[in-house]
C-alpha cells in the first residue's frame, strides 16, 4: 500500500486507511510498521467497511481535496489482481485535478480536513507507585512523529504535562509499572537506533529523575506493543511482538516474546507464541502481570487457524486469548486457552469468534483475564474469566454486552482488594467508559456508566486508586477528530 501511496504522490488527493472503531489501539502499530503516510481514521460503527464490502482491514480510500471518495482500494486476496485494481484507481482518479488537502479526522460520505499540526493523544497508561503517587503516561503524535508525556497526581493535583522521550525520534506506545517505594519503571516503542526499525526502549524514574534510554531488544523487524512488570523475585520482565519477515519487503505474521532483567543483564529472548505451530498463526498485543508465587502471566490475542481435529491446543473461535506462566530460569508453561472454548474443531469453524485486546490481573490466589470479544451471534461483550489455583480456569462473564461495540478493558483492584473491569463502549451514539466491580459472592455488579459526553467520544480508559480509595480515571477524549488525554476524578456510591 505505501507502494501505492508513493505511485499516487503527485495526484492531488489523499489516502486513508480505515479501520473499525474498536481497533484504535491496534491502528498506529500498523501504520508505523508498513511506514504509511495515509491518515489512519476510526470508522467506529463499521459503516465504511461494511458499504465497500470489505474483506479485511483496513479498508482503504481515496478522497479529494473537497473531502469526496474519489476510489478505492478493492479488497484482492490473489497478486495477480493488483493490476486490475490499480487501473481502477487510475481511471477513478483521472479526473482530480485540484489542491491536496493537509489531512483530515473523520470520514463519512465525505472527509473534513484538519492541519497535521495538531496534537494527537492517545494511549494512556497509569499505575500507583509504592509512595501513593500516580503515574501517567501517553502518546502524542505532532507533525508526523510521537513523544512521551508524563504527568503525577500528587496530594489531588495533577502535574502539567512535560515531556519524557527527548529525540527527534518517533516515539510511542508505553507501558508502566511499579518498582519498590517510589520508582516506575517505563518501556515503549521507539526508531532512535540507527536501523530506523521500531524496538522496545526502557526507563526507570527512581522517584526524582529519569535514567537515560535503554534498548531492551534490538529487530531484523519492527517489535510493537511492550508492556512490563516486576515479579517477587525483582526481576523486570517484558513482552511484546515482533512482526516476522517472511521474505524480502515483506512481513505479515506476528509472535510474542519476553525477556527479564536481574538487575545485572538481560535474559536471552523467549518466545512466548508457540514455535510448533506455522508461521502463518498471527498473535499479537501481549498482556503481562505477576501473581504472588512468583510466576509471570503471560496473555496474548491468537488468530488460530485449526487444520484438524488433531489440533494440540483447545479448540477456539477464530481470534482467542492464550496465556502461559513464565518464571526466571524455567520453562514457560504449556500455552492455556483463555474464556471461550468449542467443542470441536468443526464447531470453531462454524461459529467464529474474535476475542482480542486482553488485560490480565493477579490478585491473591487468582489471575483474571478480560479482553473484548465478538460473539458468534454478533454480540459484542467486555469478557471476564480467571484462572483459581486451586480450580482452575472458572466460566467466562460476559459485560456490557447491551452495547454495540466495546473496547479497551482495564482491570483494577482498589485498596480493600476489590476487583473493577473499565471499558469503553459505544451506545446510541458515542464511546462512554462503564465500570463492573466484583462483589463479595463473587458475583459481577451491573455495569455502570461513569463518564460520558454529548460531543465525544472516550476510549482507551486507565485507572488507578489513590491513598483514599478515591478513583482516578484516565481517557482519551475525541472530539471532531482532535483527541486529548484528559483526567477525571470518579465518586463511586
Amino acid at each position: 500500500m505505501a507502494e501505492l501511496e508513493r505511485k499516487y504522490a503527485e495526484k492531488p488527493v489523499s489516502f486513508f486507511h480505515v479501520f473499525p472503531g474498536e481497533n484504535a489501539i491496534q491502528v498506529l502499530d500498523y501504520k508505523k510498521h508498513y511506514r504509511s503516510g495515509a491518515e489512519h481514521l476510526l470508522d467506529p460503527t463499521y459503516s465504511v467497511g461494511w458499504a465497500y464490502k470489505a474483506g479485511s482491514w483496513p479498508t482503504t480510500v481515496i478522497v479529494d481535496p473537497q473531502g469526496n471518495i474519489a476510489g478505492r482500494w478493492l479488497g484482492v486476496t490473489d497478486i495477480s489482481n493488483w493490476s486490475e485494481a490499480i487501473k481502477t484507481l487510475d481511471n477513478e482518479l483521472a479526473g482530480v485535478k485540484t489542491v491536496k488537502p493537509k489531512g483530515t479526522y473523520c470520514i463519512g460520505n465525505k472527509c473534513i480536513v484538519r492541519s497535521k499540526k495538531d496534537a494527537f493523544d492517545s494511549q494512556p497508561t497509569m499505575v500507583v507507585a509504592g509512595d501513593g503517587r500516580i503515574h501517567l503516561v501517553f502518546t502524542r503524535e505532532q507533525n508526523g512523529s510521537g513523544n512521551l508525556y508524563w504527568q503525577v497526581l500528587e496530594k489531588g493535583k495533577w502535574s502539567d504535562p512535560c515531556r519524557v522521550t527527548r529525540s527527534a525520534a518517533d516515539d510511542y506506545s508505553p507501558h508502566i509499572c511499579p518498582d519498590g517505594e517510589k520508582a516506575i519503571r517505563l518501556v515503549w516503542c521507539s526508531d532512535r537506533d540507527s536501523s530506523g526499525k521500531y524496538d522496545v526502549w526502557t526507563k526507570r524514574f527512581d522517584g526524582e529523575t529519569w535514567s537515560a534510554a535503554q534498548q531492551v531488544v534490538k529487530t531484523d523487524d519492527d517489535a510493537a506493543r511492550p508492556r512490563c512488570v516486576m515479579d517477587t523475585a525483582g526481576n523486570f520482565w517484558v513482552t511484546y511482538y515482533r512482526w516476522i519477515l517472511w521474505g524480502p519487503r515483506r512481513s505479515r505474521d506476528r509472535e510474542i516474546f519476553a525477556r527479564y532483567h536481574d538487575g545485572k543483564a538481560w535474559s536471552p529472548e523467549i518466545q512466548v507464541s508457540p514455535q510448533d505451530e506455522p508461521s502463518y498463526e498471527d498473535h499479537a498485543d501481549p498482556a503481562i502481570a505477576a501473581d504472588r508465587s512468583g510466576n509471570v502471566w503471560i496473555a496474548w490475542a491468537w488468530d488460530t487457524h485449526p487444520r484438524a481435529e488433531s489440533w494440540k491446543y483447545q479448540p477456539a473461535f477464530g481470534s482467542a486469548i492464550f496465556t502461559r506462566q513464565l518464571r526466571a530460569g524455567m520453562v514457560p508453561s504449556k500455552p492455556q486457552l483463555v474464556g471461550m472454548r468449542a467443542k470441536s474443531i468443526k464447531a470453531a469453524r462454524e461459529n467464529v469468534n474474535w476475542a482480542f485486546l486482553p488485560e490480565v490481573y493477579c490478585l491473591k490466589n487468582r489471575t483474571y483475564f478480560a479482553f473484548n470479544s465478538h460473539l458468534p451471534g454478533g454480540e459484542h461483550s467486555s469478557t471476564v474469566t480467571c484462572f483459581d489455583s486451586s480450580k482452575g480456569f472458572v466460566t467466562p462473564i460476559l459485560l456490557g454486552s447491551n452495547e454495540d461495540f466495546i473496547c479497551s478493558p482495564r482491570l483494577i483492584a482498589d485498596n480493600e482488594g476489590r476487583l473493577f473491569n473499565i471499558w469503553s463502549a459505544r451506545g446510541s451514539d458515542k464511546y462512554a467508559v462503564y465500570l463492573a466491580g466484583m462483589e463479595v459472592s463473587g458475583n459481577w455488579s451491573m455495569e455502570r456508566k461513569i463518564l460520558a459526553g454529548t460531543n465525544a467520544d472516550f476510549r482507551s480508559a486507565v485507572a488507578a486508586f489513590d491513598a483514599d480509595n478515591t478513583l482516578w480515571l484516565a481517557v482519551v477524549r475525541t472530539v471532531l477528530g482532535k483527541s486529548t488525554v484528559e483526567t477525571r476524578k470518579i465518586t463511586l456510591p
